[in-house]
């Protein structure tokens, strides 16, 4: 049987280092490389941190601004991130003094004469940032080429609508974003007894997934990505929620987040470090007001964002060194399908469990790996559009990110997926009425649960 992705093809889309086509494209759209509490003050240490397999310095001058520059002094090659932070957003190293600014250029070299020039014909690569929405977002592509900052929905929020989450996953980044579009993983690896019971008495009906085994999806081409569409059954099998979720080039998606009090959105992304290893972004924001501590714990128990070790470069707090300390008399017992407790913990344990970088052509990909077939068909596509010098998605001049569709649509689950794409008046109401689901819970018993 001929395989759908040969290894050339998982080479192009894995490889994100410099000078890679895939790393080129990632290098032309503005995206996230850390957030903003990791330099919470202009005091602030600096820090390393690894962008697209750049070896980076991130640090807070004394006027606020974020710089984001090569790590290694442009002299002897020392570690900037033993430097000192100064004015103008410089960093001065402390092996010989040189002086360094956010922008790149070398603003004094003491050791020199007084009257040399000798520092104004080097320059050291920096890169520009942006704060917006918890997070400090760079581009690394060429200046001339530099597009318009994306105004995200949430960009434009205060900061108590808004909460941003990352962690460190150490397994390459398309690993992660595929798991964001594979909707029929939902009801297994993130099925647990509490999760099924909140879901059936929830009196929002947008956020269930756990009452279809055999969700269906579609997608259709946009000026931006693809939008894909997820259907699951609810407890009453004549009647589905539709999620309408946008992939957006190069590595992010969005979610709705009407329930629970949450009137929003669930953006992600998927930001290599390097080939092997990513970073998991997560920002929940409410469109309607501030997000309070009872929401955020909420959301919390469900997702798990805070189980991070913020002082060892945001890793999972539950890496033991085997296996994410895997219950598994939990799943004996029935109480969770994984062993593990949280969204992102379970995506977690499962992506890295597929090696640092998958070999796709050992797959056997069958009807549920829909989207994932298609995001790899536009990526590939994407990167031909880049080799012809053709635009690419999301960077024409008048995109406006804000307007990116992502809603839960309720409607009869016999209706088409390509139709509820093509609709924009879908009843979106969260309230239900109660029903029985003991026929759905039987079907389930029947897979395990």
């Amino acid at each position: 049987m001929a395989k759908l992705f040969t290894e050339e093809e998982n080479t192009l889309l894995t490889r994100t280092g410099p000078g890679t086509p895939m790393g080129t494209l990632m290098r032309r759209y503005w995206f996230p490389a850390f957030l903003s509490e990791r330099l919470p003050s202009t005091d602030a240490d600096p820090f390393e941190i690894n962008l697209l397999g750049e070896r980076l310095v991130a640090f807070r001058g004394r006027s606020g601004q974020v710089g984001l520059m090569d790590a290694r002094c442009p002299h002897r090659r020392a570690s900037l991130v033993l430097a000192r932070t100064e004015d103008d957003c410089a960093l001065r190293c402390i092996y010989h003094g040189w002086k360094i600014n956010a922008d790149g250029r070398v603003l004094e070299t003491p050791p020199e004469p007084p009257n040399s020039r000798f520092a104004q014909s080097v320059r050291h690569t920096a890169y520009p940032t942006r704060e917006a929405g918890g997070i400090v977002w760079t581009y690394m592509g060429p200046p001339e080429l530099r597009p318009e900052f994306p105004m995200w929905p949430f960009n434009a929020l205060s900061g108590d609508q808004v909460w941003a989450n990352h962690f460190y996953q150490p397994s390459n980044w398309l690993q992660g974003l595929e798991g964001d579009l594979d909707a029929a993983h939902g009801g297994y690896l993130h099925y647990s007894r509490d999760e099924w019971e909140r879901q059936r008495n929830s009196n929002s009906r947008l956020g269930k997934f756990l009452f279809d085994p055999r969700p269906q999806t579609a997608a259709e081409p946009a000026s931006w990505g693809l939008q894909t569409a997820f259907r699951y059954h609810l407890e009453d099998e004549s009647e589905a929620v539709f999620w309408i979720h946008p992939l957006v080039s190069p590595f992010f998606t969005m979610f709705s987040h009407a329930e629970d009090g949450v009137d929003g959105g669930l953006f992600h992304a998927w930001v290599p470090s390097d080939d092997t290893s990513h970073y998991v972004y997560s920002v929940v924001w409410r469109a309607g007001g501030p997000l309070t501590a009872s929401d955020r714990a909420r959301i919390d128990t469900t997702q798990g964002y805070t189980a991070v070790d913020k002082g060892n470069g945001y890793v999972s707090a539950n890496w033991d060194g085997y296996r994410y300390r895997q219950d598994r008399a939990s799943m004996t017992e029935g109480r969770s399908f994984s062993g593990f407790e949280g969204v992102h913990l379970q995506d977690l344990a499962i992506q890295h469990s597929m090696g640092p970088i998958v070999d796709r052509t050992g797959e056997n990909l069958c009807t549920e790996d829909y989207l994932v077939i298609q995001a790899r068909r536009f990526f590939l596509e994407t990167l031909k559009k880049l080799e012809r010098g053709e635009e690419l998605p999301g960077l024409a001049p008048d995109m406006d990110y804000s307007a990116i569709e992502h809603r839960w649509v309720f409607a009869p689950a016999d209706t088409s997926l390509a139709e509820v794409l093509a609709s924009k008046d879908w009843d979106s109401s969260a309230e239900e009425n109660t029903r029985d689901v003991s026929t759905v819970k039987d079907a389930w018993s029947a897979l395990g649960h």
